[in-house]
């Protein structure tokens, strides 16, 4: 099983970046106790097929995650209240997920 040694670490990066970095958070946990549980099954009985198990990450949405980019390329400059709106929508959705 391979994959980034651990995304977490990016919670601490991102504050010394604005905007902060959406990341993933692997359920490690989860991971573990499926592998111990496997590797005591394999013990007991060899001959068990090896097999691939697929684990749900969960999204850590930061500052990274706004308005789609086509959104923001029609607002203009002037119109300050419509860009506050949108921003605020997005950060709403990032609240409800």
């Amino acid at each position: 099983m391979l994959y980034p040694a651990d995304f977490e670490h990016l919670a601490a990066l991102s504050a010394l970046v604005s905007p902060t970095v959406t990341s993933v958070r692997l359920p490690l946990a989860a991971m573990a106790e499926t592998m111990v549980d496997r590797i005591i099954s394999r013990l007991g009985d060899p001959g068990i097929a090896t097999g691939e198990f697929l684990f749900q990450p969960t999204l850590i949405a930061r500052g990274s995650v706004g308005p789609p980019l086509a959104q923001i390329k029609r607002l203009s400059a002037p119109n300050q209240s419509r860009t506050r709106a949108i921003t605020d929508a997005a950060k709403q959705r990032l609240r409800r997920s």
